[in-house]
């Protein structure tokens, strides 16, 4: 396990970025999802487990736990506002542009189960299951 330093406050950008969604959150859901996107920064890792332990170590477990059940945050409606935020931040406001995905299957061998990120995935071009990283690029054009 990598120990990491406990997250102490947000990142600037971060936290313009988040009060920028325009969410139905309060003050409080805010600032912990400030803490949530930062800690994904710093973490470097989108797995809860990291980012809980990476925020304030086992105590916030249940903390994170809370904060995803009664949030109510809706991913699409997140999703949304956040490519609104960007369009607004990089000025492209009446531009007309489209988000292509790329999605990359970075291949393991059968023995490589007990590794981080490694799960059992369909891979659509080999038409089959396999142990592999799925690695997701979303470009603005």
């Amino acid at each position: 396990m990598q120990l990491s330093l406990p997250t102490v406050r947000p990142l600037q950008f971060v936290k313009e970025a988040v009060q920028g969604l325009d969410c139905k959150l309060n003050a409080c859901q805010m600032k912990n999802l400030c803490f949530v996107v930062t800690t994904m920064f710093i973490s470097g890792s989108l797995c809860l487990s990291t980012i809980s332990l990476s925020v304030l170590g086992r105590i916030s477990t249940s903390a994170l736990s809370h904060f995803f059940s009664y949030a109510g945050l809706n991913a699409a409606v997140l999703m949304t506002k956040a490519i609104e935020w960007a369009i607004r931040k990089m000025n492209l406001k009446g531009t007309s542009v489209r988000l292509a995905v790329d999605d990359t299957m970075k291949h393991h061998s059968k023995g490589c189960r007990c590794i981080k990120g490694v799960y059992w995935l369909f891979d659509h071009v080999l038409q089959a299951c396999c142990n592999a990283k799925c690695i997701v690029f979303v470009y603005l054009v």
